[in-house]
């Protein structure tokens, strides 16, 4: 049986129908491409280049991500006309960008006060103001000069203009503390370098003062610099005063903190009895006494009184400097002479109600007065005052001998 081959047929469309339709290539690539918004874009001087491509390119947000900006050619800084470029796939667009100046610099109020002294000449350029401007700009005073002086102490208001290169000008007044001519003085046995006690406590504003021809006193207006005064050690302290126009003194000084109490290990020997203290002074409760070159153990001395620590019956007392001494005091014997002598003055010393301890002040009433010590001390003796004419004796040229009541203490 024979087959019947089957031909293919094929259906030819006019070109004029598939315009009507709209499938023609042409018509494809249409749908695809992307247009500006607007050829030209303006921006002032100095602000930053928007990249939002949908302010640029009129296209579908699905599109949005496919789509790459370039502002490389671009300057923001300076007046000028620049490209910026829009690319999706194949297709590149040019954008006109126009860079220009139209804003007034802004002057920023300094911070700190603005100083001056009465007489001298102040220049815009040493005022280190802050300007914000994209472009060039001149500072000059309300007289267009570039350098004032002040003519009167005190708070100066002068207006200071700024204009850019496009004439763009605006203008601040600021206020100038202007001082005469007399800076505050520091006055006070506390402006030199000086030597405290920790344990006394730390007053950095002691003996500081501080004075202005005009103002008058200002210590009330010293800055102290921050100084650890907790710790031994020498510190640097400076102090700061300002009057009321601006003028500023500054001073500098060493600082040493040291401990009150100098320590020490070492014998030394009462001079004469005296007695010792709780406390490193007079006032302090007594604990007992020290005999006529009696031996004790130092440890330590007060630098504010010079008074002796030294140990006692376990624990620690308080001898005045002027009673111990680093070498043994020696107890000189009487000569015969100066023994008949003694015998004869006995009854008188004992009628002379002496006491312990006492001082003999050898002054010019003694009959040694020449050659009597400043302190003539009996000591052990039950007397309660020593007559320095009876009982003061010139053992030798060296040695000088109160005799209480037949007791004898050489020095």
């Amino acid at each position: 049986m024979e087959r019947k081959r089957m031909k293919k047929k094929y259906i030819v469309i006019p070109a004029a129908a598939l315009a009507l339709l709209g499938i023609g290539t042409g018509a494809v690539l249409a749908n695809d491409k992307i247009k500006l918004i607007d050829d030209k874009v303006v921006i002032e001087a100095g602000t930053k280049m928007d990249l939002d491509i949908s302010k640029y390119v009129d296209v579908p947000k699905s599109k949005l991500k496919k789509l790459k900006i370039d502002t490389s050619k671009v300057d923001t800084s300076k007046v000028g006309e620049y490209e910026m470029t829009v690319t999706y796939k194949e297709q590149v667009l040019t954008l006109k960008v126009k860079v220009t100046d139209t804003l007034a610099p802004v002057i920023e109020k300094p911070k700190k006060a603005l100083k001056a002294k009465v007489g001298e000449e102040v220049f815009i350029e040493k005022m280190a103001l802050s300007v914000k401007e994209a472009s060039d700009y001149t500072l000059t005073f309300e007289d267009g000069k570039n350098m004032t002086v002040f003519d009167t102490p005190g708070k100066v208001k002068k207006k200071v203009i700024a204009t850019d290169i496009y004439n763009n000008t605006s203008e601040i007044e600021l206020t100038f503390k202007v001082a005469d001519e007399n800076a505050p003085v520091f006055e006070g046995y506390g402006t030199k370098d000086r030597t405290v006690y920790l344990e006394n406590g730390v007053d950095l504003m002691d003996g500081v003062f501080a004075k202005d021809a005009e103002d008058g006193d200002l210590t009330d207006k010293i800055k102290v610099s921050k100084v650890d005064t907790s710790t031994l050690g020498e510190k640097e302290v400076t102090y700061t005063v300002e009057d009321s126009t601006g003028n500023v003194s500054t001073l500098t000084i060493k600082l040493t903190i040291e401990s009150v109490l100098e320590e020490l290990d070492q014998t030394m020997y009462a001079t004469t009895a005296v007695s010792i203290r709780s406390t490193s002074s007079a006032e302090g409760e007594k604990l007992g006494d020290l005999s006529f070159a009696q031996e004790v153990h130092v440890t330590g001395r007060d630098k504010n009184t010079g008074w002796y620590r030294i140990e006692h019956d376990g624990g620690v007392a308080w001898v005045s400097d002027s009673y111990l001494s680093d070498s043994k005091p020696t107890v000189r014997t009487p000569s015969n002479n100066q023994q008949s002598a003694s015998a004869s003055q006995s009854k008188a010393a004992a009628d002379s109600n002496c006491a312990a301890d006492c001082n003999c002040d050898c002054g010019s009433d003694c009959d040694c007065a020449s050659d009597c010590q400043a302190n003539c001390v009996c000591a052990d003796c039950d007397c309660s005052a020593c007559e320095p004419a009876t009982d003061c004796l010139n053992c030798d040229d060296s040695v000088t001998f109160c005799d209480c009541g037949d007791c004898w203490i050489g020095f």
